[in-house]
């Protein structure tokens, strides 16, 4: 299935194997909510509503920190995470990746007012920010030991309600969600984003 939301700037296109997900963007109150409805055989049941009001990104890499902009875009709240820098700012890993965006071409923020929704943190300090967060992308290295490590990391840190996903393009989803708490296996998914996230109308959706 594939189904198409749209914005005044940003159109992403979703395809979904066993959901149909809805992303609705209010233009003037800059309101994001997704919803997802689940199969079950030939019956469309929706188990859950998910708002996605705050979100985090493991990782402030090129990719990592484009789709933080992606969702800053659309005006949610995005936490961006990295390591720990060993000299100067604990957060200035984070805060070079912001200053990056300005410099990428084609430009990955909207306006200047996407930025108002964007913040950095660490690994060491910030976890417990992830409490906050309805929506977790991994998008760190593509090495499964790294990730692995990760996820256990963060794993005492997430709301038994939140999406947490991995933007893996090539490593084993099913392998990744074993690494994060039983009570997650169901909210656990890939979120394929294509670069770069703004100029890509599509989002590959992978179950666990």
């Amino acid at each position: 299935l594939i189904f198409s939301a749209a914005s005044h700037d940003v159109t992403t296109t979703v395809i979904c194997y066993n959901a149909v997900v809805y992303f609705s963007i209010k233009r003037e109150t800059i309101d994001s909510v997704v919803r997802v409805w689940y199969f079950k055989t030939e019956v469309i049941t929706m188990s859950e509503s998910l708002f996605i009001r705050k979100v985090a990104i493991l990782g402030a890499g090129v990719m990592g920190t484009q789709i933080g902009a992606h969702f800053a875009n659309a005006g949610v709240p995005v936490v961006l995470f990295d390591l720990k820098a060993k000299d100067g700012a604990p957060n200035a890993i984070g805060d070079k990746a912001l200053l990056n965006l300005t410099k990428l071409r084609p430009n990955p923020v909207a306006s200047a007012r996407s930025f108002a929704y964007l913040s950095v943190a660490n690994y060491d300090d910030d976890l417990a920010l992830l409490t906050e967060c309805d929506l977790i992308i991994e998008a760190i290295a593509e090495r499964m030991d790294w990730k692995v490590d990760l996820f256990h990391k963060i794993a005492p840190y997430l709301n038994t309600h939140a999406i947490v996903a991995t933007n893996t393009s090539g490593l084993s989803v099913e392998e990744l969600a074993s690494s994060v708490p039983e009570s997650l296996h169901s909210h656990f998914c890939g979120i394929h984003f294509f670069n770069p996230p703004r100029y890509m109308p599509l989002i590959e959706l992978i179950p666990s």
